[in-house]
């Protein structure tokens, strides 16, 4: 994939990087990312509660990319730890959606780490103003990320139409908020084409 964006990060002690992956890759990693998606805890987390099988993974992957969707798998240290995707892509505007799928290593702040690093490939390589993402809302850990990030709760029309049920918290993001938080810590990104 001759255009495939990635962004690498050394932060907090870890080597952090998001990468658009290859088909191989892809196929290669099928089995733990439906381990992870199928977790019953995961589940409970995200809007999408149908169980999936490591082919179905592949096709989800290869029906998003089809669309436009930038997918990015992540990894702490060399390690697959997770995946996020800019999909709904209409420059300037797309959806954002993120999972850290081992238990082990939730909550421990790379939820954060990451969107702030595919978010830096938004607004700056993918040149968009404003990207969107909806959380069911018991789902307090992704909206304290995403508070961290700059997001906001927006209720307009635009952020409403990103949500798969009436009671989704929809959250926005500007290309300016995003830089006024994070632009020191973009600098010290290597953001570019893998």
């Amino acid at each position: 994939m001759s255009t495939a964006l990635q962004v690498s990060w050394k932060e907090g002690g870890l080597r952090l990087l998001a990468q658009e992956p290859t088909d191989d890759e892809i196929r290669r990693h099928a089995a733990v990312l439906a381990a992870w998606v199928n977790d019953p805890h995961n589940t409970s987390m995200l809007a999408n509660t149908q169980a999936l099988t490591p082919d179905e993974v592949v096709a989800q992957y290869a029906e998003m990319r089809a669309e436009g969707a930038r997918v990015f798998f992540l990894y702490v240290d060399g390690e697959l730890v997770g995946d996020a995707d800019l999909r709904n892509v209409t420059p300037p505007v797309a959806e954002f959606a993120i999972m850290v799928g081992p238990r082990g290593t939730q909550a421990r702040g790379l939820g954060t780490r990451f969107t702030t690093m595919v978010h830096a490939l938004a607004f700056g390589e993918l040149a968009l103003t404003t990207v969107y993402l909806s959380i069911v809302p018991r789902n307090e850990a992704a909206r304290r990320c995403y508070l961290k990030v700059g997001y906001v709760e927006d209720g307009s029309p635009e952020a409403r139409r990103y949500t798969d049920e009436e009671t989704d918290v929809a959250m926005s993001l500007s290309r300016e908020a995003f830089l006024r938080k994070h632009g020191e810590s973009v600098k010290g990104m290597r953001v570019g084409r893998r």
